[in-house]
C-alpha cells in the first residue's frame, strides 16, 4: 500500500471474499480497541497533569473538543472512562490486548463498583455483547439509585410543574417528580380516555389532553386488560372460504405475497373475505390468534426480547411458529418463539430458517447454510502495508477481539447478581 503526495492509496477490497473481509473488520476492531486504550491512558495522564489549564480550557473535555475534534458530550465520556481505567487494571489489560471494545469498557466502568469484583465482571464482558453490558449497567445504575438513602429526598426536592405559554394561544405543561406519582397521573388519564367515547379521527394525544382536564376531579383505576389481538382481513378469490387462492391475496387493498400471508398467520388472526356472485361478502376466519395465556408464557420465557442471536430487541415483537401454520404448526410453547419485526421478516421473506425446540437453544440458518453463531471459526484476515506491520508487531489475529453468541439476557438476574455482590462487598468493608 503506497502513498502519493502524502496521501495513502485506497486499498481495493472489492476482490476480497466476504468471509475474509468480515475477519478483516473484526481484526481491525481489535486494533482500534488497543489504540483507543492507549489513547485514553494518555488522556488520563494529561487530565491528571491538568494540561488543559495552560490553554485556558475549562476542562480536559473542552481540550479534546478543541484539539481532537470531539463533541463536548463525547469528550466528557472519554475523560470519565480514562480516569476510571486507573482503578481497573484487568479491564485495562483486556482493553489494551484488543479483547474488549470501548463500548464494553465504558459499560464496565459503570458496573464495577470495587476492584475485588472486577475479575468476574471482565469474564462476563468477554462472553456478553456490548448491548447486554449496557443493559446491565443501566439496571445497576437504577438499583443503586433506588438503594441510595438520599435518592428519595432528591426525587422529592426535584419535583416541578412548569407552564410555558406561546403567542399563538397554546401552552405546554411539564411535570417532573417521583415516578410513582407520575404513574398515578398517567393511570388516571388513561382510565378517563377509556371511559369517554372517542370522536372520529381524533388522535390519542388529543383524547389524553381532554382526559387530563376531566381527571382533575376524579380518581380511577386503569383497565388491566389490553386490547384484543389484531385480525387481518385479506380479500381473496377462492372456490371455498377455507381454501383462499394464494395467488390473488390482497391486504388493505394491495396485493401481498404468499410469504406475507404466512407471516400474518403467525401472530394474528387472519380472516379471508370472498366476494359472492350476488355482490355480498362472505368472511371466513382461517386462523385463530395465539391465545393470550400462551402468548404471555412465550414472552415470559423469552424474557420479553427477540431470540435472534445478538438482537435482544424488546419492541415490536412478533411470535413466530417454528413449524409454520401452513405445515400444521400448533400453538405450543416448543413451537413458538419471540422475534422482532425485522427478524420475523428475515424468516418469511429472506430465506432464513429456525430449527429446534423453543424451550432450549435454537439454530438460525441463512439461505447459504451458515449458522448465525458469532463463535464459529474465522478465516484469517488479509492484511497489507502498514496495518500488516502493526499486526505482526503486536501479535493480533482475527480471533483477538472477543465476540459473543448473543444469547438471551436475563437482565433482572444479571443486575441482581451484580448488585448483590456489591452489597456483600460493602458489608465486609
Amino acid at each position: 500500500m503506497g502513498a502519493k503526495g502524502g496521501v495513502r492509496e485506497r486499498v481495493d477490497f472489492e476482490s476480497v471474499a466476504t468471509e475474509r473481509l468480515e475477519a478483516e473488520v473484526q481484526t481491525t476492531a481489535a486494533l482500534i480497541a488497543a489504540a483507543t486504550c492507549e489513547w485514553l491512558l494518555m488522556i488520563g495522564e494529561l487530565d491528571r497533569r491538568e494540561a488543559w489549564l495552560s490553554w485556558e480550557c475549562r476542562s480536559m473535555a473542552h481540550w479534546l473538543s478543541w484539539k481532537c475534534a470531539l463533541s463536548l458530550r463525547t469528550g466528557r465520556e472519554h475523560v470519565r472512562v480514562a480516569r476510571e481505567l486507573e482503578r481497573l487494571p484487568l479491564t485495562t489489560a483486556a482493553f489494551a490486548a484488543g479483547q474488549l471494545s470501548y463500548s464494553k469498557v465504558r459499560a464496565l466502568t459503570r458496573i464495577v463498583s470495587a476492584p475485588e469484583l472486577e475479575a468476574d465482571l471482565v469474564a462476563v464482558a468477554l462472553a456478553a455483547t456490548a448491548s447486554q453490558l449496557d443493559s446491565i449497567a443501566a439496571g445497576c445504575d437504577r438499583v443503586r439509585r433506588l438503594n441510595d438513602p438520599q435518592q428519595e429526598r432528591r426525587n422529592h426536592d426535584e419535583r416541578r410543574w412548569s407552564v410555558a405559554l406561546d403567542d399563538d394561544g397554546t401552552g405546554t405543561i411539564t411535570m417532573r417528580g417521583p415516578s410513582d406519582l407520575i404513574a398515578e397521573v398517567m393511570a388516571a388519564v388513561d382510565a378517563e380516555v377509556q371511559r369517554e367515547p372517542a370522536n372520529d379521527g381524533e388522535p390519542l394525544e388529543a383524547r389524553r389532553f381532554d382526559a387530563a382536564v376531566a381527571v382533575a376531579r376524579r380518581d380511577r383505576a386503569p383497565d388491566p386488560e389490553g386490547p384484543p389481538p389484531t385480525t387481518i382481513v385479506i380479500r381473496a378469490e377462492a372456490v371455498a372460504p377455507s381454501e383462499p387462492d394464494l395467488t390473488r391475496l390482497r391486504a388493505h387493498g394491495l396485493p401481498i405475497s404468499r410469504a406475507a400471508y404466512e407471516r400474518f398467520r403467525c401472530d394474528a388472526a387472519v380472516a379471508v373475505e370472498r366476494l359472492l356472485d350476488d355482490g355480498s361478502i362472505e368472511r371466513h376466519r382461517t386462523t385463530e390468534a395465539i391465545p393470550r395465556a400462551i402468548r404471555r408464557a412465550v414472552r415470559n420465557r423469552d424474557l420479553g426480547t427477540c431470540r435472534w442471536p445478538g438482537c435482544n430487541a424488546h419492541a415490536s415483537l412478533h411470535i413466530h411458529h417454528i413449524v409454520w401454520r401452513s405445515q400444521a404448526g400448533r400453538h405450543e410453547l416448543w413451537n413458538l418463539v419471540s422475534l422482532c419485526h425485522y427478524h420475523h421478516r428475515s424468516v418469511h421473506h429472506r430465506g432464513w430458517t429456525v430449527a429446534g425446540d423453543a424451550n432450549g437453544p435454537l439454530m438460525f440458518t441463512d439461505p447459504r447454510g451458515r449458522i448465525a453463531d458469532e463463535r464459529t471459526d474465522r478465516h484469517r484476515a488479509v492484511k497489507s502495508g502498514a496495518l500488516a506491520a502493526v499486526h505482526a508487531e503486536r501479535g493480533f489475529n482475527s480471533g483477538t477481539i472477543a465476540t459473543a453468541l448473543g444469547d438471551r439476557l436475563n437482565r433482572e438476574w444479571a443486575v441482581g447478581v451484580v448488585c448483590h455482590n456489591d452489597e456483600i462487598h460493602h458489608r465486609r468493608n
